[in-house]
């Protein structure tokens, strides 16, 4: 990141700038990331357009999802962040992780995708083995179960709450933890939980999970914004965000 006044392309955004692709046009989850991003981090968001949360329609993401990052760079910013994980998790780990590092070097600037935040998050709080609490389909979660078993994780379970893609945002946090505890009741080596996703808003789920039972928790925006301030090279402390943030 330019850290020179005199170079910087907008007044606003000292801590740096980053370009925030989003999966959908669903609102909530862009609100929520620049609520908790520290003040002075500039974003600039666009949309990848996916409308169903099919399989089908993931697989034809990535083409769009390029062309945006390619508009990105253009603008100069400092990063760029791809949420959303079933487009990048549908390649494979491998593939991600090399998607990752060819666009970063094309374009000299940090471009990362939704999942590796979440696996750097994983490591960063020592969490091995996992119960993932999705809305998605079962077909999709073992697509997650596979990617984050290639990255080294030891998947418990992925779970899905019952919900149509487009009524996700309707799951309430009272709901995630319900389901969560169930899930749990049944790993007891469990020593982490992942909430799937931006769709829904889990930020008291987390902190009431952690709390009770005394794992961390790793939520989708949550580990977005987490890893956007590293990105950026930011301060990661965000009071009653979770252990991840606080």
């Amino acid at each position: 990141m330019n850290q020179n006044d005199t170079d910087r392309r907008w007044a606003y955004g000292v801590k740096g700038t980053v370009g925030l692709i989003k999966p959908t046009y669903r609102p909530g989850s862009l609100e929520e990331t620049i609520r908790y991003l520290p003040e002075g981090v500039g974003v600039i968001p666009m949309h990848a357009g996916v409308r169903q949360g099919s399989t089908s329609e993931f697989k034809k993401i990535l083409s769009p999802v390029l062309e945006r990052i390619e508009e990105l760079a253009e603008l100069e910013v400092d990063a760029i962040y791809v949420e959303g994980a079933p487009p990048s998790m549908i390649l494979g780990y491998q593939k991600a992780e090399e998607l990752s590092l060819e666009l970063t070097e094309k374009y000299e600037i940090p471009v990362a995708f939704a999942p590796q935040a979440l696996t750097n998050a994983l490591k960063f709080l020592n969490i091995n083995n996992l119960v993932g609490i999705t809305y998605t389909p079962e077909e999709q979660n073992q697509v997650f179960t596979k990617y984050l078993s290639d990255a080294g994780f030891n998947v418990l379970a992925m779970n899905g709450i019952q919900s149509a893609f487009e009524h996700a945002d309707r799951i309430t946090p009272e709901q995630v933890y319900e389901f969560s505890l169930e899930a749990l009741s049944v790993h007891k080596k469990c020593d982490g939980i992942y909430l799937f996703g931006g769709a829904w808003r889990v930020m008291p789920a987390i902190l009431r999970l952690e709390k009770d039972l005394g794992i961390p928790v790793v939520g989708g925006i949550q580990a977005s914004i987490w890893y956007i301030m590293r990105l950026l090279g930011c301060s990661v402390r965000v009071p009653n965000a979770g252990r991840l943030l606080d």
